[in-house]
């Protein structure tokens, strides 16, 4: 591939990933009811919560969690932490969420975030401009 196409097709993944955290997390902020509805059926996430959070605090706590790791995507920045908490977030869904609200979407973006980690920044991303050269 071209040398300029190929750098930005190496920040696709990335800025994907970061694209979808952000969105997600923005969504549990605008729709916080379909959140609280769904966790409140499901009792793998319910017994997780701690006693003192309600499922609404959960609902906010996680999204300011998705924006700030979304956010960490698209500008680049600690990409390898970012990915793996990414990665472990997503195991915890796949494992707690169950069939049919998270296995698709979670197990490819599961892929796409260990990928984020195996191939570290981009060009286009601030550890990359931090980088020793």
């Amino acid at each position: 591939m071209g040398g300029w196409l190929h750098n930005y097709v190496d920040a696709l993944p990335r800025v994907t990933l970061g694209l979808v955290f952000v969105l997600w997390g923005l969504d549990k902020v605008i729709s916080p009811t379909k959140y609280v509805s769904w966790i409140s059926v499901t009792w793998r996430i319910r017994m997780l919560i701690p006693q003192f959070m309600s499922i609404e605090s959960f609902v906010y706590l996680l999204s300011l969690v998705e924006v700030i790791l979304g956010l960490s995507m698209l500008v680049g920045i600690y990409l390898k932490y970012s990915s793996i908490l990414i990665s472990i977030l997503l195991i915890f869904f796949l494992l707690l969420a169950g069939p049919p609200m998270s296995y698709p979407q979670d197990i490819a973006l599961l892929g796409v975030s260990l990928w984020v980690y195996s191939r570290g920044g981009d060009r286009f991303t601030l550890d990359y401009r931090r980088s020793p050269k």
